[in-house]
């Protein structure tokens, strides 16, 4: 027989023997109560020798799948809010698969919709973002705007009712929310909001938000490759790029991101004055022009000894070798009704700032009911900027140079251990931080002004804190109760004299309460805890810096620490959800306007105030008509707040509203149509107007969801304009700013085996939030 007979006898062999051994396998997965097709349901193929993943697939929205399987493997079939099936398949065609509700998980419960995106725990609310439309978004700092309860300012976030809430990645406090620009939506399974932080956290968090990343699948390296622009009034972009290789119990990974942003903002000013009786108005329009250029790498391993142990390292490097701002603006000033003058003023900033941090981590499981956790941090950054005010009166012009600088250090541990008592879970530990922060202020010319001063702080803390609970779940209740204790040593130093005014010990004890019923059809949780705020350093610095002919800013050496006690109650019924909470705060820290030195200057800084209060009330739904999914939320916020002198009340409510439209028009194309708003109300002293905006969006997968493709027009009806009234002091200020954020939007994210690690590391301590703006 010839050579080239027996080759085609062995193909043929060859491919019988895979067509024996492998078969295509479609099926449909249904809802056992109402037979429903149960949408993105999770198909994978393993091996029945030792589960090794073989393929993976997901559900239409008929509920119908299609896949590869051998004679020798199983079916895993999930979805959440159901059981997980396992199905020896032996035999090829139409499969129905009957996917069994599971209502009644241990500290949690579902609220069953058909797209099953929200789950209720004693601590709050978790929204699935895998298989879901979220998961198209583009990146997490996007998502998170989109999330419910969760709003964007600038590149903060805001937990309604909450305040600025501390944002962990797979457990891993984020040093910097930039880095959410680096994560993209597809890599997350859910985003989980605490409403009431245990002790185990700061006392200073008001809410916690924690992205969990997908699972791993399979070994070798993974890559994702995501690029984005915007074009507004001016043209940016961000480019990232993660790589990641799994070998067994190793993980090495590796992130290099960077970023060339520019805008342009136009300001409308008013600020009326009556010191002195006299009646001073100034009017003011400027141009803002914002550019700032940044990358950033990411480097770490994590190693899996065994089932029972596992450590790891990660290294973050940032640098931001371009933060700039110019700000060309007219002022006019009117004394008495009568025009007496105009100042032009050119304003040039030039920053570049910078830091690395460096985090461990050891996980050990000591007993089958006892587990400790080790997290160490250390982290140095530093800051330049300096300004170059050129002020023209009557052709005459003025300078005003200045150099800002500051450099801090972090240096934290933390350990928490948990065990299993009394059919409860006991956990316990320690932190302790140690940080210092170092601005200095420098005059560098200055022919026009004896208000500012050169200035040198230094601010040194150590922070002690030990913490305790105990949660157990008695049939459809859960109890947990909690106990915190910080001990604070804060130094402050004056161009190198030790102020004693200003370096004082506090000590607290901070305990939280809450109590969560799962019922089969309503869920809810009641909480209660007592919380701490420490200002952030450069509140604390003295320096008076210029702002313009008529107003200065400053920080506050005595600036104390704000109390909060607060109870929270939520409410989940079927695809419904609901937020109450009551805050009350002791010397709360707001920003606030007051007459200069008896001139005709305003001085803004932070103070405390004695005693005030926030209700909040919200709630919403998320519901699906076929193909077109909505999401709707209703907030209103209501505090009770007295200042200046004269005392004037600031208690006007602020009602809030959000619409997330979805339409899936099919498996890989979709329509986002988003809308927010709110009315008229107050926030501290200031009353923010009434405004709105609505976003849409076209998202689209290519090659099995590996290439990922977005576009978004961003405000259409450029109606996301920030206008605010601050009264108090005999001081009005009316400010209107046209944002740049009327534009478009599009990013492409290409994925091959894409795998993220499984680094559990966290940061040790959250004083990091403290020691920047």
């Amino acid at each position: 027989m010839s050579n080239y007979k027996r080759l085609v006898i062995s193909i043929v062999a060859i491919l019988i023997a895979n067509s024996v051994n492998s078969q295509t396998v479609t099926g449909i997965v249904l809802d056992s109560l109402d037979r429903t097709p149960v949408y993105l349901a999770n198909i994978i193929s393993l091996k029945e020798k030792d589960s090794t993943f073989l393929k993976g697939t997901v559900t239409n929205q008929k509920g119908e799948f299609t896949i590869d399987i051998t004679d020798s493997g199983f079916l895993t079939i999930s979805n959440i809010g159901y059981k997980t099936k396992t199905l020896i398949l032996n035999q090829s065609g139409l499969k129905t698969i009957l996917l069994e509700r599971n209502i009644e998980l241990l500290g949690e419960a579902v609220i069953v919709s058909k797209t099953n995106r929200f789950k209720f725990s004693e601590k709050g609310l978790t929204i699935n973002v895998q298989n879901s439309f979220l998961e198209k978004i583009g990146k997490a700092s996007d998502l998170l705007d989109k999330m419910p309860l969760i709003s964007k300012k600038d590149n903060d976030y805001i937990v309604f009712g909450r305040g600025k809430p501390l944002i962990y990645v797979n457990d891993r406090l984020l040093r910097d929310n930039t880095e959410l620009q680096t994560i993209n939506s597809s890599e997350i399974k859910s985003v989980e909001i605490i409403m009431s932080p245990g002790a185990e956290y700061s006392s200073s968090a008001g809410a916690v938000l924690k992205i969990s990343l997908k699972k791993p699948a399979g070994e070798g390296v993974g890559l994702i490759v995501s690029s984005s622009a915007d074009i507004n009034r001016k043209f940016s972009y961000d480019n990232t790029i993660s790589l990641n290789y799994r070998r067994k119990g190793l993980d090495i990974f590796g992130t290099i991101s960077g970023f060339n942003r520019k805008s342009i903002e136009t300001i409308y000013l008013s600020n009326t004055m009556n010191f002195n009786s006299l009646n001073t108005l100034i009017t003011s329009t400027g141009d803002y022009e914002i550019h700032g250029l940044r990358w950033m790498a990411t480097a770490g391993f994590n190693q899996q000894i065994n089932n029972n142990h596992s450590f790891g390292m990660k290294y973050i490097y940032s640098d931001m070798p371009v933060d700039n701002k110019n700000i060309v603006s007219n002022y006019k000033s009117y004394i008495d009704n009568v025009y007496s003058g105009e100042i032009g003023l050119n304003e040039d900033k030039k920053g570049k700032a910078g830091y690395y941090y460096l985090n461990a981590y050891y996980l050990a499981k000591i007993t089958k009911k006892t587990s400790i956790k080790l997290d160490l941090d250390f982290s140095e950054g530093d800051s330049k900027e300096n300004t170059n005010i050129s002020k023209l009166v009557s052709n005459n012009t003025d300078n005003i140079i200045t150099l800002s600088e500051s450099d801090y250090q972090l240096a934290a541990g933390k350990i928490k251990i948990d065990t299993d008592i009394f059919k409860g879970k006991f956990s316990f530990g320690g932190e302790f931080s140690y940080t210092t922060d170092r601005p200095e202020f420098t005059i560098v010319d200055n022919t026009q002004s004896n208000d500012l001063q050169s200035v040198k702080n230094e601010s040194q803390q150590e922070l002690y804190s030990l913490f305790t609970s105990y949660r157990k779940s008695i049939k459809k209740f859960t109890f947990e109760a909690g106990l915190r204790f910080e001990n604070s040593n804060f130094n402050y130093t004056e161009n190198g004299v030790v102020n004693n005014l200003n370096s004082k010990t506090y000590n607290g004890i901070y305990p939280n309460l809450s109590v969560s019923y799962r019922g089969d059809k309503i869920q809810s949780s009641l909480a209660f805890r007592n919380s701490v705020s420490r200002p952030n350093y450069y509140m604390l610095a003295n320096s008076v810096n210029y702002i313009n002919e008529f107003t200065l800013s400053s920080g506050n050496p005595y600036l104390l620490p704000t109390e909060k006690s607060e109870i929270i109650y939520t409410l989940f019924w079927k695809n419904f959800y609901g937020m109450t909470s009551y805050s009350y705060f002791n010397n709360k820290i707001i920003h606030y306007n007051t007459q200069y030195e008896n001139r005709n200057i305003i001085l803004n800084k932070p103070v405390n105030l004695d005693h005030s209060n926030i209700l909040a009330v919200g709630g919403g739904c998320s519901h699906e008509w076929g193909i077109w999914q909505t999401d709707i939320e209703i907030s209103m916020l209501k505090q009770n707040l007295k200042a200046g002198n004269p005392l004037n009340r600031y208690n006007k409510a602020v009602f809030l509203a959000k619409v997330q439209n979805n339409i899936q028009l099919n498996d890989n194309n979709s329509i986002m149509l988003s809308f927010s708003g709110n009315t008229k109300g107050n926030s501290d002293i200031t009353e923010y107007r009434q405004k709105y905006k609505v976003d849409v969006g076209y998202m689209r997968t290519m090659m099995n969801g590996n290439i990922r493709f977005n576009l978004f027009i961003n405000d259409i009806f450029g109606t996301d304009i920030e206008n605010w009234m601050m009264s108090v002091n005999n001081i009005i200020i009316n400010q209107r700013k046209i944002l740049d954020s009327r534009g478009i939007s599009f990013s492409v994210t290409f994925r091959f085996n894409s795998t993220r690690s499984k680094y559990r590391g966290t940061s040790a301590s959250n004083e990091l939030d403290r020691l920047s703006k």
